[in-house]
């Protein structure tokens, strides 16, 4: 396959390795292909698609043979990087072991000796004959999981029985079924329902992955677990306890531990925290220990000496703020040649997100009409 290992320095090598898997990989048809960073890779080296799965790869360029470890590795960031398919690309073979654990979670291992020899559909349509059936013919599987892969691209999910087509919903069969056949490849069905291990494994990776105790939005949000609802008959609560985290009905705030997340907030955005700055960063449950503490939101200002009024007025531009902002905005229009000069029509188109940019009308109306924004720009050119 012309694939070159290249001399490099010791402290190099894995480098320089990463790289020829990375270039060997693009030749096989893999697309939108990463290197990871080094001192944060997770378990994989590159990250890239392949058929519509996502793909995590680890490269060792070791003179030994590769034992178990870099297999539990990819296996973990596989869950890391969301990811579908998992490979071990070394300059040596390995080891029986490694073998055996590669096996049992699907995870491709590729030698240099068959990177030179083999393609990479030669290679992974070996692995899932030896999972499915080892007495079929190589091209028979080949054929079966392009078709497979296929209408899983097309649907965007794994599929189920029924939204195969009758002659590949045939051939699965005859493979034991689709239940079987999804577990040979490494594909979770939609309809099967995790574990509470499966749970608190993935529990455990978005927390990690956030770098907080995750809400269960947060849990929706990033969960790679394909099943409508995993949590509804597990609650998040008790997953929290028997994952050693405290859930926040459990959690019990005096007024210090209060009044020092509001500092911490108020520090970081660079002014007195309003109501809606502690629901925005800590929940709706969190502000509502403030009131329950307090009374009201206000008693709580007024007992640290923060005029309630102040702590909104602070956000507030006056009309220097304004023209600062309409100045940029007017040069920005003039400098890129949308305009000479801008208009009130170029500032309304101006919108980001599909939200207007800036809100014209109350800047004219603050400055008793249009004509007078103008002329103050002009002044200002």
């Amino acid at each position: 396959m012309g694939f070159i290992l290249l001399e490099v320095s010791k402290s190099q090598k894995g480098i320089q390795f990463e790289q020829e898997c990375l270039k060997w990989l693009q030749k096989q048809g893999f697309e939108n292909l990463e290197l990871t960073k080094i001192n944060s890779d997770y378990g994989a080296d590159i990250v890239g698609f392949y058929g519509g799965n996502k793909y995590v790869i680890e490269c060792k360029n070791h003179s030994n043979r590769q034992g178990v470890r870099p297999i539990q590795s990819v296996v973990y960031s596989k869950a890391y990087y969301e990811a579908t398919r998992a490979i071990v690309m070394s300059k040596t073979e390995f080891t029986n072991n490694a073998k055996k654990l590669a096996s049992l979670n699907l995870v491709l291992l590729i030698s240099i000796k068959e990177m030179k020899e083999k393609n990479f559909e030669e290679l992974r349509c070996k692995l899932w004959k030896d999972e499915v059936d080892k007495q079929v013919d190589i091209n028979d599987i080949k054929i079966l999981f392009e078709e497979y892969e296929n209408i899983k691209k097309q649907l965007g999910k794994v599929p189920t029985k029924n939204q195969l087509p009758s002659n590949l919903r045939y051939k699965i069969e005859r493979f034991g079924g689709i239940t079987k056949f999804l577990k040979a490849i490494g594909d979770t069905p939609e309809w099967q329902k995790p574990s509470s291990e499966i749970l608190k494994k993935e529990y455990i990776r978005i927390k990690e992955k956030l770098g907080k105790i995750p809400t269960l939005e947060d849990i929706k949000k990033h969960t790679i677990l394909k099943s409508a609802n995993p949590f509804h008959e597990y609650p998040l609560t008790k997953l929290q306890k028997e994952c050693g985290d405290v859930p926040n009905c459990d959690r019990s705030y005096t007024k210090e531990d209060l009044v020092r997340q509001y500092a911490e907030l108020s520090d970081r955005l660079g002014c007195p925290a309003s109501y809606t700055d502690i629901k925005n960063y800590y929940g709706a449950k969190q502000v509502a220990r403030y009131t329950r503490v307090w009374g009201s939101f206000k008693k709580f200002l007024d007992d640290l000496h923060i005029n309630y009024n102040e702590a909104y007025k602070i956000r507030q531009m006056n009309s220097d703020d304004y023209i600062e902002v309409l100045k940029l905005i007017n040069t920005l229009l003039i400098k890129t040649g949308i305009t000479k000069q801008a208009q009130y029509k170029d500032f309304e188109k101006l919108k980001y997100d599909d939200k207007p940019l800036i809100s014209i009308g109350v800047i004219s109306k603050k400055f008793n009409g249009w004509a007078n924004v103008k002329k103050i720009l002009e002044e200002n050119d």
